[in-house]
């Protein structure tokens, strides 16, 4: 991943965080964004903050969900 990529990435994480997912990662050294439980892609705030990041959202977006931990 050049540096370009990674400075995209982070702003697009920090865009997601201002617009109003306060639990949004940085990006992995693999680029993908591994969301924390509790930060679902359907939630109404997730979608606002993802329309008004659209103009920074890096081509290559890659977001996982991370696995629930045990109960």
């Amino acid at each position: 991943m050049s540096a370009q990529e990674q400075a995209q990435e982070l702003r697009f994480a920090s865009c997601m965080r201002t617009h109003g997912v306060p639990n949004f990662p940085d990006p992995g050294h693999d680029g993908a964004f591994t969301l924390p439980s509790g930060v679902g892609q359907q939630a109404p705030e997730f979608q606002r903050a993802t329309k008004a990041c659209a103009s920074v959202e890096p081509s290559s977006l890659s977001i996982l969900n991370q696995p629930p931990g045990p109960s």
